[in-house]
């Protein structure tokens, strides 16, 4: 995790954060379990999640608590109102209620949505029964538990409160029902050994049947591509959709709610930060920002808005439609924002680790 002064330009402090239980069991070389994910700050507070648990720190950044279940892992995004905090819970399309002693107040599964199904052309079967849930049956924070292509269907990656007390939910990124299982086919095709052959042989057809490669190409992102919404939940339990993205090949990230009702996200497809009002269902602005991997965004005091794109902070004057200011946070490649939010002056410079 990293501390910067905007104003200096200055990164000011970088910390190892707690790694998650079975961290040496994730088989992504590219990210999977590592690093910090979401953030939420409350008044001299700061909760910091991991793949698999949220630990709270005081402005000393003292550890004084932290919270963990079964049921919730691939932690993305954390929210806190009415002294609970919200999760996403994305390996398993989830959203947690949790109390600060660690006790779920409720859950909800976006696969238990009928209107999201009728909306998607295609429900997705529950995963999980609320006894499952509850009880923990799967520990999802261990990777070797269960099968991710069939339990992450929807990327529920961010939630947020409108100030009129809705609920909006962000889904990262879902496949059309007609190709849900090309994941999986692939997969196992490849534990047998047999996807390189099949690949091989179906270029050789390929080259036969004279198809242009532009065609092949094309007709292969469409295999793979998927969409991304936005779900309104009211107070009245009412649903709707406001948005939805098609052919999205990266997820969408990072809802970030405004206090006239609106809200910004990151369309990471098109590298776009969008302004959208989810009452009336209007995109007011879209904002071009260099790719490729658009995630984490926050709201200054003086109306500019920051947004990460891999190892690098944008200042941005929406409103303007212009990019203030640019700033790398690391000279490693490797590692990517994933979170931003705004840190009170009362909290102490951030220690290189942040351990028990």
């Amino acid at each position: 995790m990293y501390t910067l002064d905007l104003g200096r330009r200055q990164v000011t402090g970088r910390s190892s954060v707690i790694e998650p239980p079975h961290f040496r069991h994730d088989e992504n070389p590219r990210g999977g379990m590592r690093g910090a994910r979401g953030i939420a700050v409350v008044d001299d507070h700061v909760f910091i999640a991991n793949f698999s648990g949220i630990h709270r720190f005081d402005s000393a950044w003292r550890l004084i608590g932290a919270m963990s279940h079964p049921s919730c892992a691939d932690i993305h995004d954390v929210r806190f109102r009415e002294g609970r905090l919200w999760v996403t819970s994305t390996r398993n399309d989830l959203i947690f209620e949790f109390g600060l002693d660690g006790d779920i107040h409720q859950c909800l599964d976006l696969r238990n949505f009928r209107e999201l199904g009728t909306t998607l052309h295609g429900k997705e079967p529950r995963y999980l029964t609320d006894t499952d849930i509850f009880s923990g049956t799967t520990d999802f924070r261990d990777p070797r538990s269960h099968d991710r292509l069939r339990s992450d269907s929807m990327h529920v990656n961010s939630v947020c409160f409108l100030p009129d007390g809705a609920m909006l939910i962000l889904l990262g990124r879902l496949r059309p029902s007609p190709t849900a299982f090309l994941p999986a086919f692939k997969a196992a095709l490849e534990r047998r050994g047999w996807w390189t052959p099949l690949l091989r042989a179906s270029r050789t057809l390929l080259q036969k049947l004279y198809l242009e490669k532009t065609r092949v190409t094309r007709e292969a992102v469409d295999l793979l591509t998927g969409q991304a919404a936005i779900v309104r939940i009211g107070l009245d339990g009412k649903f709707s959709i406001p948005l939805m993205l098609h052919r999205a090949t990266h997820p969408a990230h990072s809802l970030c709610a405004q206090q006239d009702g609106t809200v910004l996200f990151n369309d990471t497809t098109t590298a776009e930060i969008v302004h959208l009002d989810p009452n009336t269902h209007a995109v007011l602005s879209r904002m071009k920002v260099a790719g490729p991997f658009l995630r984490g965004i926050a709201r200054l005091a003086n109306d500019l808005t920051v947004v990460g794109n891999q190892n690098h902070l944008y200042v941005i004057d929406l409103p303007k439609q212009v990019i203030v200011d640019q700033i790398q946070i690391s000279e490693d490649p490797q590692e990517d924002i994933f979170d931003i939010k705004v840190l009170p002056p009362s909290f102490q410079p951030l220690p290189e680790r942040l351990v028990p």
